[in-house]
């Protein structure tokens, strides 16, 4: 009853699922009751405390392994929000190396295929995650996971109004409580550019499971999108105070300072507090180079610190600066392979790749600024001797091929992934702008 009410209690219903294993401790139904619970609560440390329990009463339990993957899959997806792709993979390889192990034992599994599913999805891999999906409704069309994790499939092939119908009238008729199925409907809402909808199932799902910060996160971004920079800093300041290492959350909090500045008492204090923000924030993202030139930006004309704007400027400009153009080493790269079914479409480009070597690349010598080391400045100029090289060879190539000279070995050093030259051209001239 604390479960199915209009309102359900988790906390009171666990306290019931504890007190049944209690009296009976092989009771495997309480321990994985007692287990959703907690991960309804925003606790799965705890669940995992549980289903770990489970299988020490009966390690036999595909069911309790099953479970204790698919909260492997969780800090996976935990981890990938807190931008640590490595520890993802190594619960990913955790969860998967457990499944693979269990499906031999009992592959009609419910919860079994549902830890499949999400794990399938979780790697991108739809076709399989449907599969898996399949064989849990065949055998309970009303599984709430299954009908969920069939909702989020269509929503990651694009299918965005099969995916709200299937929340819509699948997942929350069977549990109108879903956080999982409020907030995948809010996702979806975003994808069919219905911003308001979005944040209202994102709303009903915070005030459902008012500790579950991925909801929250989605709150904070939609109120940055929309400006509303002090709303989205006070969501911001509740996740981090929860997740201390959420570093999407620590560069969203940036983002909202920097913003408040424009309506501050003190405009130039609340951008100063913006700036050490994002320092602290790259002292954890060294390659977010864009925001040293925020910062320097910020010093400039929102501090009036030309100082501190001359160091970032400085320090932006070395990370930026390459040895030698990097359009010069991709052109040479383009000429290397044989595609025979792109030939006429080729040779009718040629001339514009010419006409661009000779006008934009022979010209584009090395820049120098006075502070590089004799070492780097002799490293540049070989670089860009050997380039040059390279540019002549291409150049008598493309000459030989546009007359017919080549005897058809020409070809063989000419690009064969692209379309045509003129969009490599194309493409060499969009990194030339950069």
């Amino acid at each position: 009853l604390a479960v199915t009410s209009k309102t359900p209690d988790y906390k009171k219903a666990a306290s019931f699922f504890e007190k049944a294993i209690d009296r009976d401790p092989a009771f495997m139904e309480a321990y994985f009751n007692l287990g959703m619970c907690l991960e309804r609560l925003g606790k799965p440390e705890e669940a995992l405390q549980v289903y770990s329990s489970a299988l020490t009463r009966n390690p036999k339990s595909v069911s309790a392994s099953a479970y204790i993957a698919k909260i492997y899959l969780g800090k996976a997806r935990h981890a990938r929000i807190l931008g640590r792709p490595a520890e993802r993979l190594q619960w990913l390889k955790k969860a998967k190396a457990l499944l693979d192990r269990l499906v031999k034992l009992a592959p009609k599994d419910v919860a079994l295929n549902n830890a499949m599913a999400l794990y399938y999805l979780a790697m991108n891999d739809t076709d399989t995650a449907e599969r898996y999906v399949k064989e849990v409704l065949y055998v309970d069309p009303t599984n709430v996971t299954g009908l969920n994790t069939r909702g989020l499939i269509n929503l990651k092939r694009g299918k965005f109004l099969i995916a709200e119908w299937i929340f819509l009238n699948k997942v929350l008729r069977e549990d109108p409580h879903s956080t999982e199925a409020l907030t995948n409907l809010g996702y979806t809402y975003i994808m069919l550019n219905r911003r308001k909808a979005a944040m209202r199932y994102f709303k009903l799902a915070l005030k459902k499971a008012p500790s579950n910060m991925d909801v929250r996160m989605n709150i904070a971004a939609m109120l940055l999108e929309h400006l509303d920079y002090k709303r989205a800093n006070m969501h911001y300041r509740i996740i981090l105070r929860a997740e201390p290492l959420n570093l999407e959350a620590q560069e969203g909090l940036c983002d909202s300072m920097y913003g408040m500045g424009g309506n501050a008492a003190e405009p130039a204090k609340q951008f100063r507090k913006a700036i050490v923000c994002y320092i602290a924030f790259l002292k954890k993202r060294p390659k977010r180079i864009e925001l040293i030139k925020r910062i320097a930006a910020a010093f400039k004309d929102k501090v009036l610190d030309l100082k501190n704007a001359v160091k970032y400027f400085k320090i932006y400009r070395a990370k930026i600066r390459p040895g030698v153009a990097p359009h010069l080493k991709k052109l040479a790269l383009y000429f290397t392979s044989f595609v025979n079914q792109e030939k006429a479409k080729i040779k009718g480009s040629l001339p514009l790749v010419l006409t661009y070597i000779e006008k934009h690349l022979k010209k584009n010598k090395p820049k120098f600024y006075g502070d590089e080391k004799p070492d780097e400045i002799a490293e540049m100029k070989k670089e860009y001797a050997e380039l040059q090289v390279t540019l002549a060879k291409t150049t008598k190539t493309i000459k030989d091929v546009i007359a017919n000279k080549d005897g058809g070995l020409g070809w063989k050093a000419l690009i064969g992934a692209a379309k045509g030259l003129d969009e490599v051209a194309a493409d060499l001239k969009h990194d030339a702008q950069k």
